[in-house]
């Protein structure tokens, strides 16, 4: 009994070291390819568990680096992985005009907050169209679109555009949401433009003299058109 006990803690034993050893040769096949693209047939496979046959296979995608926007492509049956191409983002003098406004600032993180963490509803609330996020706070209205995609809570309006929600839903009969006056930058809008997803990066364009992110976004990359139709970036 007390050799059988010893085989089998030697077998598995080595099984867990025939299992490092194969994440690490799949994570330095992995790390060896450069960004013209990976051919997943060639990377090991291997199952969910040893003791069931009817476990399909599937590629070993977890090394693969997720910082970076990849797409799928399939070429001659095999797969392969490649970063995907974004567009050059470019604004004109026409966008830098959708910007808003406020005349009184925003006061953050107050909206539906209960000791400094914010309070979410998933039956009652109302989803704001930049983060997503279901709460009973304010939200805006689009006199335009009169949808989904015109309700920014008072946080994401006022880091995102510079726009007080207050003085928006103040004038509601006018009032044009970011989606369609162009200039919306959530990740589902910037994708259709074929943009990569960006952060909040409300902290660097206040420290670069910006009032919101579009504001920063906008500027830094707005374009002008000469009289020979040359296109020339102003920063």
């Amino acid at each position: 009994m007390k050799g059988f006990l010893r085989k089998y803690i030697r077998m598995k034993e080595e099984s867990g070291k025939r299992r490092k050893l194969q994440l690490l040769g799949s994570k330095a096949l992995v790390n060896k390819h450069n960004s013209k693209g990976i051919n997943l047939a060639n990377i090991s496979h291997r199952t969910t568990t040893s003791r069931s046959k009817s476990v399909r296979k599937v590629p070993h995608l977890l090394m693969l680096s997720t910082k970076k926007m990849k797409e799928m492509e399939k070429i001659d049956g095999s797969t392969i992985v490649k970063e995907q191409k974004w567009n050059l983002e470019t604004y004109t003098e026409d966008d830098a005009k959708q910007l808003g406004d406020y005349k009184i600032p925003w006061i953050l993180f107050r909206d539906v907050y209960e000791n400094g963490r914010r309070l979410y509803d998933k039956f009652n609330g109302r989803t704001c169209h930049q983060c997503r996020q279901k709460t009973l706070g304010l939200r805006t209205q689009c006199s335009r679109c009169k949808g989904s995609t015109g309700m920014l809570c008072g946080d994401c309006l006022y880091i995102r555009y510079g726009e007080n929600i207050i003085e928006a839903n103040e004038n509601g009969k006018s009032w044009i949401c970011p989606v369609c006056r162009g200039i919306c930058n959530c990740s589902k809008c910037r994708n259709k433009k074929g943009l990569p997803p960006i952060p909040c990066i409300y902290s660097k364009a206040l420290r670069n003299g910006y009032k919101s992110v579009a504001d920063y976004l906008i500027k830094t990359h707005i374009v002008s058109i000469s009289g020979e139709g040359e296109t020339t970036k102003k920063v």
